[in-house]
């Protein structure tokens, strides 16, 4: 099995991505020895949800916008009105739900398990 692919439908893996993999999980890992728990925290939930969005679902780039736009609203609504970061998380998940089911339903869904045409 090759370590990077890209077939065109299904999962997709390349090489920037395992870079970013390391390099985030090292910052998260450096967050978190510093006792930044919520920043690591924060990190990896971005991380696997970019991991998720382009490598597994292949998520159009409209609906991650979506996705981005709708977590940073609610990471701000956090911040301001003084709730855990991680209650934005509890928050993101219907939304992500949303997202993923609309995309694995449409025409144009790529990811995995996805049949070719």
């Amino acid at each position: 099995m090759k370590l990077f692919f890209d077939t065109g439908q299904g999962v997709r893996f390349w090489k920037t991505d395992l870079v970013l993999l390391i390099l985030g999980g090292s910052i998260g890992y450096f967050l978190y020895y510093q006792s930044l728990y919520y920043y690591s925290y924060l990190l990896a939930y971005v991380l696997l949800h970019y991991f998720l969005f382009c490598n597994i679902v292949r998520l159009r780039f409209r609906l991650e916008v979506l996705w981005a736009c709708l977590f940073f609203a609610n990471t701000s609504i956090c911040v301001f009105q003084k709730v855990t970061l991680l209650d934005s998380f509890f928050w993101q998940i219907p939304v992500t739900i949303t997202l993923l089911v609309f995309h694995v339903r449409s025409k144009m869904y790529s990811g995995i398990f996805s049949q070719r045409k």
